[in-house]
């Protein structure tokens, strides 16, 4: 290893960059959530109703949360959920979208 004490106060980055890694648990669950993603957005049935916020009832009190369709929206730069949808739709250009963005 390293050898580095606690002492040093190294962030885990710096540490992750001398041996010349990279967090594997969050690259691992980006992969899964686009493709997870995918899959919701090219389903028929009460799960992409509930992805597309399309949920009955009241919403309560104060500034309304951050959007799961928001989140999909900035991750694959698009403006609309329509561009979402045919994107989704198209499974190559889909997963073309997801390698680029993940750099695998």
């Amino acid at each position: 290893m390293e050898r580095i004490s606690w002492t040093e106060r190294i962030s885990n980055e710096e540490v992750l960059s001398r041996i010349g890694s990279r967090r594997q648990l969050l690259h691992s669950i980006e992969n899964r959530r686009g493709k997870m993603i995918g899959h919701l957005i090219r389903h028929d049935d009460f799960i992409k109703n509930i992805v597309e916020g399309k949920v009955e009832g009241k919403r309560g009190r104060g500034r309304p949360r951050y959007s799961y369709m928001k989140q999909i929206k900035e991750k694959v730069n698009v403006v609309t959920y329509k561009e979402v949808l045919e994107l989704a739709l198209d499974r190559r250009k889909w997963k073309e979208l997801h390698r680029q963005e993940l750099g695998s």
